[in-house]
């Protein structure tokens, strides 16, 4: 009650918005509890919303009415997280939907909006809960969880990543330590297929807007992106098309975005400033190549975050607590270099999401 009171305080005090207003950048904050708004117009930081403890990932419905945060609890070994409601009319919490045991990782929103997806693992570090390696399936219309798919696999470091076609039916999870891909029925929520990827525990993923390819980032020690067909109608679908190393970088990768046209990849890698900029445009004689890499001046970048016009990308970095924009506008003098950087003071930045409209 106190944290929506303190919420609806934030939305009176820093922001006076209507429903025609600009994009807003939404940012994590795990060692503050909160989620930093950013009006991405002016590049200014307009409020912080309370919520759950340590808040890493976060998806919005497609309307943009709502954005489901990842709380990952407190660590201990009977770990319980939980999921933050934020009303972005107001910008403060509506609710908070509890989950059972395990270490939750990242959240994705079907494109109709009546499913979230959260993957739980059931160990962290060294840490290894009573949990069970699972995705928590969540009713956007109860805000309650309805169901778990268990995610194969004996390792106990499990479920990561995820993301879901474009057309809603089939929901791919990375799963670390068996190092795999599982592919979901979103249906009939059954595992229909696990795809080998690697031993170097495979982490972060992005679909291209056309839904024929997924690209995974391994974490380590091998660091590379991979690319999958998961086009049902393809020859070659479940099967690896590419593999990009990236032996340039030392800390370990974690995340990737694609471009809303679906022509480049950008990954991350966190205690590093580099971002990787991947060729992934079919009709392009480098198609899948490494194209740049481009050097942030900034330490430990996480996610990556695209505006609506695909012209620029929010970067997280957690050293120190900032937001990276980066000009992606190929047509732009400024091209792949940071126009901006919005310091967050003692909140750290994680993962970004941006709302189109409110």
């Amino acid at each position: 009650m106190l944290a929506k009171m303190f919420g609806l305080m934030c939305t009176s005090l820093f922001m006076l918005v209507t429903a025609e207003a600009a994009p807003f950048a939404y940012v994590t904050n795990p060692n503050a509890d909160t989620v930093t708004v950013i009006d991405i117009a002016t590049n200014t930081i307009v409020g912080a919303i309370p919520v759950g403890r340590r808040p890493l990932y976060l998806a919005a419905t497609p309307d943009g009415a709502r954005l489901y945060v990842v709380n990952r609890g407190d660590m201990a070994p009977d770990n319980r997280g939980s999921v933050s409601v934020i009303d972005t009319a107001t910008n403060a919490v509506a609710t908070d939907i509890p989950l059972d045991i395990g270490f939750p990782f990242q959240i994705a929103v079907a494109p109709d909006g009546a499913r979230a997806y959260v993957a739980v693992s059931q160990g962290l570090g060294d840490i290894i809960s009573g949990g069970a390696n699972r995705v928590d399936v969540i009713n956007t219309a109860t805000n309650a969880v309805e169901a778990s798919i268990a995610i194969p696999g004996d390792d106990p470091f499990g479920p990561m990543g995820l993301a879901i076609t474009p057309d809603g039916r089939r929901l791919y999870v990375t799963n670390r330590g068996s190092g795999t891909l599982v592919e979901i029925d979103t249906e009939s929520n059954t595992v229909t297929a696990s795809i080998p990827v690697s031993d170097s525990r495979p982490t972060g993923i992005a679909i291209t807007p056309d839904g024929t390819r997924a690209y995974v980032a391994n974490r380590g020690p091998d660091r590379s992106v991979m690319a999958f067909d998961i086009d049902p109608g393809s020859p070659t679908f479940r099967q690896l098309i590419a593999f990009v190393p990236v032996s340039f970088a030392a800390a370990p990768v974690t995340f990737v975005g694609i471009t809303s046209n679906g022509r480049r990849a950008y990954v991350t890698y966190t205690s590093s400033n580099r971002i990787l900029v991947i060729n992934t445009d079919p009709t392009s004689p480098f198609f899948n190549s490494p194209m740049q890499r481009i050097d942030t001046g900034a330490g430990a970048l996480s996610a990556v975050a695209f505006t609506p016009d695909g012209r620029r990308a929010y970067v997280a970095s957690s050293y120190p607590n900032r937001v990276l924009v980066v000009d992606v506008d190929p047509e732009s003098e400024d091209f792949h270099t940071v126009i901006a950087t919005l310091t967050l003071g003692a909140r750290d930045a994680f993962d970004v999401v941006i709302i189109p409209n409110r």
